[in-house]
């Protein structure tokens, strides 16, 4: 919709009038937003595909733990794919696999003389094209039909015939369907392609109840999801939804910088620039890729300001440095990326009066248009105009009478020589001395005239101004900036529009964390040209001196809270089942009270819970030993915030961070920041492949920044002063083999053991996903109480643990699902309770286990606590979802 907007400012400049500018603008977006509002919200998945690890790859599986899909006659499975433009464009999108030993796939192909294109792969070595590779990017639909003909299966893909196969079993054949990820079948496929998926249908019959629908709008990150009848579920792995994806900001990359870093930015690119005084640093934006160019010409950039701008189209951008005094020589000095240098070198100046000054490009006559600044305690209302190419600095001494002294103004383009002005601070008199105020005025500015005319004033928060950039054109008649109170040196940037008729301000995402100290801090919102993603950039110095860039993104069309509907099941009909609901409720409460008094006249004793014996409880230890704890209680409500308080000797992850020494001291607070994210790391990777993290992952998450040299000291200082730490709790040791550092203990060598308790619980975890291990009460007891410990150190937001974070949650809730199945199984009501309550640490609102739980109280005679625990489940789904639960308790539990 941009280049609609370009269109129309560019035939109608300022000098026409300002309401028609915003009349324009209004209109031409208006005809276009209808369009739009038509379309359904955003909804779906996104997989991660063959640019994660394969542990982090994207899958669905239906059904999942504890269900079955069975069909007679006939079966088809229907969905919408689309592919990303960007990953590796090769991998697995679905698999149907049969009882019968069949199985048909749709893949991503991507041949080598030609483009990607989706394909249908049957086992019988047959491939057919699905959709042109032309295509692949918008969605598509794809239908796969299989029904029984006499001793045949008949496959069709798309309406067109596939493959027919002979079958010796004359009952219900057994189905499972995975996207992404495949690795539970004979033939497993890891490659998994980059798409996203909406809208699964599977249908197994003619009847009503025969067809399953798994529309996939709901917004939170479950592992077990239910279709919308609530009959058939689907376990989710390693998935994000696209509905997050457009609601909030997702943390992309954190870069730790030993210096002062200035962004450069033009509009439209994909390429972020970090520059540096002994380097400059690339970021692709969209495929989020890092590149370094070491700079033989250092500069000290604590002298200069933000005099750096990027020039050119994709592909054939150039980096510029120019200076904009009048009384100064004007020079413009060019990166050269091949060679490494400033060409010429910089001048290094004592200081500068623009700081945190506002620039435009005009590229056709190569002019730089700064706008506005500070120095030596003065605010001003310059507008000068610099040529890169012959240096010349002219000075438009309109805006003076126009236009308040002031910087941190917020510009952006919307149209080819039209551009707006938002606030800024400053004063009318452009003295410090008479103190500081916040402009809330909003301007329009030919840049052939440099002249600013006044459009409106916003209506807002009084204490908050717009960072760097506006961005036009992402809701109807408004333009977008990120937002922070400059009075407050921890502050935040929340995305807001401004509405061009009214001045409005609506507020548009959750909240970024934004440490600002005006010399010191950057905030701007990117918005790369053909791509629907905005991105927001940070710097700022943090307590060490350092300085931390984070880079953030978020999807158009951007959904507030009102926005996203999280409910899978339509929406008709859904009053009329809350008045029935609150019926039935009511009548059950009055059965329920009437029953509870007849047997207290029956039963003059209170009723005795008689529970089952089970065996002691043992901590897994690294090491494969177990030492007896206590037993854990029959509880009717899942408790989200135990709290573990450790006593015996070993690291703690789970919950939190706790280290205990030999002699049963907590000495947690021994270990610095940097000192538990290196033995985190070591632990975490020495569990994952045996053999712990490589000096260059190292590296990489922890000194980044450094030099070989210094991280080499750095390395080997923390490392000595961690060896150091871990000798007071006992046989735990830190081993250095090829370049790898892991995790060991010599329990077998000491008197007392020392626990691991992530190596233990994933032990544990990886026997029950392998089928090792026989399912007892104590294996019952050993995972709840790991459960009860918590998630993967869930008080620290760092990039790396991300992943590790997801992948034990994951792994947790497909173990305890393994365990709720079999007590089902088992008719062992008490230990279904206990498991659906530790499920509950890790997904409040997972349906599948809240109900079997209310199933069980209610066969223990527990109806009041059955009661409780479905109130809680649809109070803490209503919190949540933001929507009500759709089922009644008669019909949840049915």
């Amino acid at each position: 919709m941009l280049s609609h907007i370009n269109t129309y400012i560019s035939t109608h400049s300022p000098r026409r009038g300002v309401f028609s500018i915003i009349a324009g603008v209004i209109a031409t977006l208006g005809s276009l937003i209808h369009a739009e509002s038509a379309t359904s919200t955003p909804h779906g998945i996104i997989f991660r595909g063959n640019d994660c690890l394969p542990d982090s790859r994207t899958s669905i599986v239906i059904p999942a733990t504890g269900a079955e899909l069975k069909w007679d006659k006939e079966l088809t499975v229907d969905f919408d794919v689309k592919i990303s433009r960007d990953g590796d464009h090769f991998g697995h999108i679905a698999t149907v696999k049969f009882s019968s030993g069949h199985e048909v796939s749709v893949m991503l192909t991507n041949p080598k003389d030609g483009a990607p294109y989706i394909c249908v792969v049957e086992d019988g070595g047959r491939i057919k094209s699905l959709v042109p590779n032309s295509d692949v990017y918008t969605w598509n639909h794809i239908t796969l039909d299989v029904t029984r003909q006499g001793d045949s299966l008949c496959i069709k893909t798309n309406g067109q015939p596939l493959a027919s196969h002979s079958v010796t079993n004359h009952g219900k054949i057994l189905t499972q369907i995975i996207f992404g990820k495949n690795d539970i079948s004979d033939n497993p496929r890891l490659d998994v392609a980059p798409m996203e998926m909406r809208d699964i249908v599977i249908t197994s019959g003619p009847e009503e109840n025969q067809q399953f629908r798994f529309p996939l709008k709901k917004s939170l990150q479950d592992s077990i999801i239910m279709d919308t009848s609530g009959r058939l579920n689907a376990r989710l792995s390693k998935h994000e939804w696209v509905v997050d994806a457009h609601s909030k900001w997702k943390l992309m990359r954190t870069l730790s910088l030993p210096e002062k870093a200035y962004p450069v930015y033009t509009p439209g690119s994909t390429n972020l620039y970090l520059v540096l005084g002994n380097k400059v640093i690339t970021v692709n934006l969209v495929k989020n890729r890092v590149k370094e160019c070491d700079n033989s010409t250092p500069i000290n950039l604590d002298r200069l300001t933000n005099q750096f701008i990027v020039v050119g189209n994709f592909g054939h951008e150039r980096l510029f440095y120019y200076t904009s005094d009048v009384d100064e020589s004007p020079v413009t000095s060019q990166f050269d990326f091949e060679d490494g240098r400033w060409q010429p070198a910089i001048r290094s100046k004592s200081s500068s009066n623009h700081f945190n000054h506002s620039h435009l490009w005009r590229p056709m006559d190569s002019t730089v248009i700064q706008l506005f600044g500070y120095g030596y305690h003065l605010y001003n209302n310059n507008i000068d105009k610099i040529d890169l190419h012959k240096g010349v600095v002219s000075r438009d001494s309109f805006a003076r009478k126009t236009i308040a002294p002031r910087y941190l103004s917020a510009t952006g383009m919307v149209a080819p020589e039209t551009a707006l002005i938002y606030g800024g601070v400053g004063n009318q008199y452009g003295n410090q001395e008479f103190g500081i105020h916040l402009f809330h005025d909003l301007w329009s500015m030919d840049i052939n005239t440099c002249k600013p005319v006044h459009l409106l004033d916003t209506k807002g928060n009084p204490n908050e101004i717009a960072a760097t950039s506006l961005v036009a054109d992402i809701d109807s008649g408004k333009v977008a900036a990120l937002f922070y109170n400059p009075f407050k040196s921890e502050s935040s940037l929340v995305l807001k529009s401004i509405d061009l008729s009214t001045g409005e301000l609506q507020c548009l995402s959750d909240s970024l964390r934004y440490p600002f100290h005006d010399m010191t801090s950057s905030a701007n919102l990117l918005h790369p040209a053909g791509i629907d993603i905005l991105y927001a950039v940070t710097v700022f110095r943090t307590l060490d001196g350092h300085y931390q860039v984070d880079i953030y993104s978020i999807r158009l069309p951007i959904l507030n809270t009102n926005d996203v509907k999280s409910l899978d099941a339509d929406g008709n009909g859904i009053v009329t089942a809350l008045v029935v609901a609150g019926l039935l409720f009511i009548l059950i409460a009055f059965v329920t009270i009437l029953a509870i008094k007849n047997r207290k006249i029956v039963n003059k004793e209170p009723r005795r819970l008689v529970e089952e014996p089970v065996e002691d409880f043992s901590v897994y230890r690294a090491d494969g030993i177990v030492s007896p704890t206590s037993d854990i209680s029959v509880d009717e409500t899942p408790n989200t915030s135990h709290q573990f308080t450790p006593s015996e000797p070993g690291i703690y992850l789970l919950g939190s961070f706790k280290a205990v020494a030999a002699d049963g001291t907590n000495i947690s607070d021994r270990f610095t920041p940097i000192l538990r994210q290196l033995l985190a790391l070591i632990i975490l990777y020495t569990e994952r492949n045996g053999g712990g993290i490589s000096n260059s992952q190292l590296k990489d998450y922890l000194w980044l920044d450094k030099s070989e040299e210094s991280f080499l000291n750095n390395r080997s200082v923390n490392m000595r002063k961690l060896r150091i730490l871990l000798e007071l709790i006992g046989d735990i040791h830190i081993n250095a083999s090829h370049g790898n550092w892991g995790i060991e203990t010599n329990n077998e060598k000491s008197s007392k053991s020392t626990t691991i308790d992530y190596i233990a619980s994933m032990a544990l975890l990886h026997r029950l996903k392998q089928g090792v291990v026989e399912i007892t009460p104590g294996i019952v007891n050993r995972l709840v109480e790991f459960a009860a410990c918590g998630t993967l150190l869930p008080a620290y937001q760092l990039e790396w643990l991300d992943q590790f974070k997801s992948d034990y949650s994951d792994l947790m809730i497909e173990g305890l699902h393994k365990l709720l199945a079999d007590a089902i199984e088992k008719n062992n009501h008490n230990a279904v309770v206990r498991i659906a309550n530790s499920i509950a640490v890790f997904d409040p609102i997972d349906e599948y286990s809240v109900k079997e739980k209310c199933r069980a109280l209610i066969q223990t005679h527990r109806s009041g606590a059955a009661s409780k625990a479905y109130r809680q489940f649809t109070s803490e789904y209503k919190v949540m979802m933001g929507v009500d639960f759709p089922q009644s308790f008669n019909d949840f539990i049915a």
